[in-house]
């Protein structure tokens, strides 16, 4: 996938966020 997903173009402090944050090594990592 070439794309950016959303999660991408959140700021440090938000990417934790909701299980699917780029930054959250125990979440979902949904994109």
């Amino acid at each position: 996938m070439t794309e950016k997903a959303f999660q991408d173009y959140y700021s440090d402090d938000y990417s934790v966020c909701y299980g699917c944050g780029r930054l959250n090594a125990h979440g979902l990592q949904i994109r």
